[in-house]
């Protein structure tokens, strides 16, 4: 699916519309003749004239007693007319011209102007391949308008709303959401603007679509309607078929067919076929889409080739078609392939890709060469290269030819270098992980690919290469952070390293405000803009001064081998890695000595099982279903399980997708009425979100400080929370009667500090928990499934200050080799596909913590006192953080009456991280590797510069 836009702010609109009068006062006779002859030439649409009649104007004699304002005005207007003509290129050394050699130094120009002329350098890179370039002309417009308070609203309103309309097509979402609103915030400030919030709505309802949001789709749409029964003759006809169009393709995906076609028939009324070919093609494939889901092909097929004949014919009438081409060769190639016409699929998939990259080349495979500088658009270039795989795969399973089938796989792993070139184009972690979470499911193809091969040929080459689309599918994100956090403090100045934490620091608090206090939103909005700015000219300004540090942003993209994470595990330890696909769940076993897989089909039966014991562990009203526990078992771990060596006590599993839910411990390896066979009673059982993450450097101290937090809260709590929309209207936080009993008898153990009732304040903690190795939370955690960072931790309400959410602890600097979460689903959070749970577990492991026990589900405070308490002085006495947690859960076990034995009270928490444990480990090559290849990164990045 593709959203439908209205035409983008056309460059010519920002140019001297402020202050040209300005620049005619001083009655020059050739400079206005000259620039009236250019006006009525582009008013005339001829801007070819310009050209031919004033192309060496510059040279001329009388052109050189012009002001230096004058000059860049006639110059500007000569980039214009190339503009106009889509010479690009062209047009940017006219507008860098003016920037830098004329009205940079130019005192007569306002402010406003010389941002405008940046600007349209960027607005020129926009439609060249080397789209991500606009960027950085775009920062620097913004921040040059933003501080110069004689500009007119309008400029700055115009050039949110085209900057966060370039950022939507790199797919930078967040980003652009941010920019969008903000448009539209001076928008309604400003009369006569009813057109502009109109497309600005539009807009936001395609970012609805590309998040996946239908009910923000359908609230946009129903805003922009009432616009337009408000100002009937203020918005064209096209413009309302665009938002018809698109709150149809939100019907689409939600297989309202009838609403869909209804929308864009409708649409198909409000345009005119011969002056607005592009809209009239897009509502004929949005018709073509519907017939296709609906199963009708032929139908389908004849909006298709319309749609093709439309735009082809169109040529430089719709201008920068290049796009709607690439999608509708890509729709014709996926209609082909259902109809199992391969050869023609894949021809249509090739021309989709060679459309969409025209500043690419080409391998001989039909596979583009892909270069960081020419990558505009990472998320629909992978859809393409993905169907161009499928494309592949299932035609070399109708021909058994192996051939295809290693050029199938050979596009999936060009599909991983997209992935991986285009994350580090975006500096906003919600970004970069919206885009992930939408191109994950892809290397469910990935893995079909390689595990036919491997079933073909028997070469382990590519069951490895299997387990590297599996690995390369998990906490990507987190690992570049984490890895770049480490480069950067050895790379980056004191006061360079003081800005970026106080760049990150503000985004963290506008954003903790933007989601806890709504009344606000209006007023941070800009504010909330400029931190994000600050943000990108900061990176900007690393790539500029540090040339390799985007060779460094790419480092996390390399997955350790079989052979390293072998030569890593300890002889009593083992690795399970799930891959959760689309039809099939694989699983991954790595002993120090063994490499094996299995594999597990998903069907209704095993949905529903898996299903039924994920909720009847986090309900203790609902009896226990062992009978499926141990189906589950059998299906899932026992193919697995059944060939680990007896000296395997320990297993560290990474799960993937749903099954980030499930606590594996409270899972039966055998039915009995009375049961007790939970895995948890044959091994220790830790987690992890990736194996690079699991592979982290081992923690050498004895004596580890200790930092505890506990607080029974004030009574107002519960008030304080729904006035700021923390809780829902209804919902109340119970008292936490053995808080404090639990830091102070785990602070005496450690013999550490511990800040307890309304001395455990969260400015506290962001003080003093960076030099603590453990760290005791007995707090109570709240958990928003849709809306990740919503997610927090409460401290003492009695402060100014007492939420911490994920965004301020990601800027934290953790050095903790263990984090104790004693709250409420702290474990918990919305599951992006591929990179783990985002909530407070991951906020932590962000931060720098190397392990997180944390509750899947809310805990009880006896059950918690008592397995903390059990597993604190089990680590305390030596024992493996895994071991000391099994250890602790069947010792409760063993204790409890029988009325809380249910997996509720005891299942929930859960250790993430690198627990493999200094005493048995056979080695840490890979950690080592790890740290010393950032280490010589940082020396060449050094020599570089100097």
């Amino acid at each position: 699916m593709h959203p439908f836009s209205r035409t983008k702010i056309l460059l010519a609109l920002l140019l001297l519309s402020t202050s040209l009068s300005k620049a005619q006062n001083g009655g020059d006779s050739f400079f206005d003749s000259t620039l009236a002859q250019m006006n009525q030439f582009l008013a005339l649409d001829t801007p070819e004239r310009i050209i031919d009649k004033f192309g060496g104007l510059d040279s001329s004699q009388a052109f050189n007693t012009l002001s230096c304002y004058q000059q860049g005005i006639l110059i500007h207007k000569l980039g214009v007319s190339h503009y106009l003509l889509d010479q690009e290129y062209q047009a940017i050394p006219y507008f860098m011209d003016v920037v830098h050699s004329l009205w940079k130094s130019c005192l007569e120009v306002p402010t406003y102007e010389l941002a405008n002329s940046l600007y349209n350098i960027g607005v020129c890179y926009q439609y060249t391949p080397e789209k991500p370039l606009a960027k950085r002309y775009f920062n620097q417009s913004i921040r040059l308008l933003e501080k110069d308070s004689t500009a007119p609203k309008i400029a700055l309103a115009e050039k949110y709303h085209g900057t966060g309309i370039y950022f939507e097509e790199i797919s930078d979402l967040a980003t652009a959401e941010i920019y969008l609103l903000n448009a539209l915030r001076l928008y309604r400030q400003i009369p006569g603007t009813v057109i502009d919030q109109f497309d600005l709505l539009n807009r936001l309802l395609i970012l609805g679509l590309d998040f996946q949001n239908h009910d923000a789709v359908i609230k946009y749409f129903e805003e922009a309607l009432a616009l337009h029964a408000k100002f009937p003759d203020k918005i064209r006809s096209m413009d309302l078929a665009a938002v018809n169009l698109n709150a149809a393709t939100s019907y689409l995906e939600t297989s309202n067919f009838n609403m869909a076609k209804q929308l864009a028939a409708h649409s198909l009324t409000l345009i005119d076929s011969r002056t607005h070919a592009d809209l009239y093609s897009n509502a004929l494939e949005t018709l073509g889409m519907i017939y296709k889901r609906k199963g009708a092909l032929d139908s389908a097929s004849a909006f298709y080739h319309k749609v093709i004949d439309l735009r082809l014919a169109a040529n430089g009438e719709i201008k920068h078609s290049y796009q709607s081409k690439s999608i509708a060769f890509e729709n014709l190639s996926e209609l082909q392939l259902l109809s199992g016409d391969y050869t023609q699929a894949l021809k249509s998939i090739n021309s989709s890709v060679r459309t969409l990259c025209p500043g690419l080349n080409f391998e001989e495979n039909a596979n583009p060469i892909i270069s960081l500088q020419h990558l505009s658009d990472p998320a629909e270039l992978v859809r393409k290269l993905a169907i161009k795989a499928k494309i592949l795969y299932q035609q070399s399973l109708a021909l058994s030819d192996k051939d295809l089938l290693q050029k199938s796989l050979l596009t999936m792993q060009k599909l991983d270098t997209v992935v991986g070139a285009g994350i580090v184009h975006f500096s906003s972690d919600l970004s970069q992980l919206e885009l992930l979470h939408i191109i994950a499911s892809h290397y469910s193809l990935a893995m079909e690919i390689c595990l036919e091969l491997f079933r073909q040929t028997q070469e382990k080459s590519f069951l490895a290469q299997a387990y590297f689309f599996s690995s390369r599918s998990k906490a990507v994100i987190l690992q570049k952070h984490l890895i770049e956090s480490q480069a950067l403090d050895s790379l980056l100045t004191p006061p360079e390293i003081a800005k970026k934490e106080a760049i990150l620091a503000r985004i963290a608090d506008i954003n903790n405000l933007l989601q806890y206090d709504h009344s606000v939103a209006d007023s941070l909005l800009q504010i909330s803009l400029s931190a994000q700015l600050d943000l990108e000219v900061f990176h900007e300004y690393l790539d500029t001064k540090y040339p390799g540090f985007m060779q460094l942003k790419r480092t996390y993209l390399r997955v350790p081998s079989i052979l390293e994470i072998q030569q890593f595990l300890p002889t009593d330890q083992c690795l399970i890695d799930f891959f959760y696909g689309n039809d099939f769940i694989i699983t991954f076993c790595l002993t120090n000595e063994t490499f094996f897989h299995t594999k597990t089909n998903i069907n209704d039966h095993f949905e529903k099982g898996l299903n039924e014991v994920i909720a009847s562990q986090y309900n203790p009203q609902q009896p226990f279903p062992f009978q499926e526990s141990t189906k589950l078992y059998n299906q899932l771990l026992a193919p697995t399980i059944d060939q680990l060596p007896q000296r395997i006590k320990r297993i560290c599993i990474l799960p993937h997708g749903k099954l980030h839910s499930l606590s594996m411990d409270a899972i039966c390896f055998q039915y009995e009425s009375d049961n007790s066979n939970y895995l948890i009673s044959k091994y220790a059982i830790s987690y992890a979100f990736s194996t690079g993450l699991f592979m982290q450097a081992q923690y050498q101290k004895k004596n580890l400080s200790f930092l505890g937090y506990g607080t029974n809260y004030s009574q107002g709590l519960n008030d304080r929370l729904r006035n700021g929309s923390v809780i829902r209207e209804g919902s109340v936080l119970a008292s936490l009667d053995m808080a404090e009993t639990e830091v102070n008898d785990a602070a005496a153990l450690f013999r550490g500090k511990k800040q307890i009732g309304d001395e455990a304040t969260l400015d506290d903690f962001l003080q003093h928990a960076g030099t603590a190795d453990i760290i005791y939370l007995s707090l109570h955690g709240l958990v928003d499934y849709d809306h990740p960072n919503k997610s927090c931790i409460i401290f003492d309400d009695r402060g100014e200050r007492y939420i911490l959410s994920p965004q301020i602890l990601r800027n934290q600097n953790l050095h903790a080799d263990l984090v104790l979460m004693s709250s409420c689903h702290s474990a918990s959070g919305k599951i992006y596909q591929g990179e783990g749970v985002s909530g407070m577990t991951r906020a932590f492991l962000y931060a720098g913590a190397r392990n997180v026990l944390s509750s899947l589900w809310s805990a009880t405070e006896i059950s918690a006192t008592k397995t903390l308490a059990s597993f604190l002085t089990l680590v305390k006495a030596g024992l493996t953080k895994d071991a000391a947690l099994q250890i602790a859960k069947l010792d409760y076990l063993q204790q409890a009456p029988p009325s809380q034995l249910h997996p509720y009270y005891w299942a929930n928490f859960v250790l993430v991280g690198s627990s493999v444990g200094d005493a048995e480990s056979t080695g840490s090559h890979y950690a080592y590797l790890s740290l010393f290849i950032i280490l010589m990164i940082i020396i060449l990045i050094r020599i570089k510069k100097q």
